[in-house]
């Protein structure tokens, strides 16, 4: 029987030694949930297959894959939950999206179920019981809402409410809406199109969280127009604009708009969007 996730904890003295800081930082951390909002690894499984179940070493540009997770990583992190996301490839024709996120959404559980200390989980009650047993609580999203655009329909049909949000756009312009990234083009100034109005309004519906990460700015607040206030809304992985200007960033008064819906912001560690200062 493999040891349960809460049994891996490292050594706290030698680990605060190599991270030269205080034992008490530590024992913090560990007594603490420690969840990533944004996995992307799978999309690398998918087009590489790269291996989640194996330890991978540094690579190119000294990181990781460029930086992907892996479960021997997620371990040794002690990382207790995660969001572990399906990226919509925005180049296959819309007809065939629906069937091909079906299709990742199975391989996807399928590969996180092989891991003993690894559950799927759907609700805060599950992922706290994954917790109590020593495991890894895996929730499920999608990047890019064009997953499923072909027809609101196609939301209800999410099998076992096994996703926990839908990230709104991503880096390509799409039905929804408009992205936050150069590619936006000359269209970067145009907000949610009445699809993706209705498409918040659907989420809300099924209780899927909106996620606002990757959107323009007018979508941005297009969308928490027709967000139903009684839900917080996130915005998993972005920076802070008054620290870092970037255009993946959020302003002031936007983060102040996520804050008074009782939502969440995760700020990316990684220096594009923190800057180096």
């Amino acid at each position: 029987m493999p040891a349960s996730f809460d049994e891996r904890h490292p050594d706290p003295d030698d680990w605060a030694r190599r991270l030269a800081i205080p034992r008490e930082a530590i024992d913090l951390y560990l007594a603490s949930d420690a969840i990533d909002l944004h996995v992307d690894s799978f999309i690398w499984n998918r087009i590489f297959r790269y291996d989640l179940a194996r330890r991978h070493g540094r690579g190119l540009f000294g990181g990781r894959f460029y930086s992907q997770l892996d479960f021997p990583r997620i371990r040794d992190a002690h990382l207790t939950g995660a969001t572990w996301v399906i990226t919509t490839n925005p180049f296959r024709p819309g007809a065939g999206r629906p069937a091909a996120f079906f299709r990742n959404l199975e391989r996807l559980r399928g590969l996180l179920s092989r891991e003993d200390d690894f559950e799927v989980v759907r609700t805060a009650a599950e992922y706290r019981a994954a917790r109590a047993a020593g495991r890894h609580g895996a929730f499920l999203g999608i990047q890019g809402g064009n997953a499923l655009d072909q027809q609101l329909d196609d939301l209800d049909a999410i099998p076992d409410q096994l996703i926990l949000r839908v990230t709104l756009v991503h880096l390509s312009t799409s039905s929804l809406g408009v992205t936050s990234s150069p590619a936006a083009g000359a269209r970067r100034d145009e907000g949610l199109t009445p699809l993706g109005r209705e498409y918040v309004k659907k989420l809300n519906a099924n209780k899927i969280f909106l996620d606002l990460a990757h959107i323009n700015r007018r979508g941005f607040f297009d969308a928490l127009e027709v967000h139903d206030k009684s839900q917080p809304a996130l915005v998993t992985h972005t920076g802070v604009s008054g620290v870092h200007p970037h255009w993946r960033n959020l302003d002031d008064e936007q983060l102040r708009a996520i804050a008074d819906l009782g939502g969440t912001v995760g700020v990316m560690y990684q220096s594009s969007f923190l800057g180096k200062g």
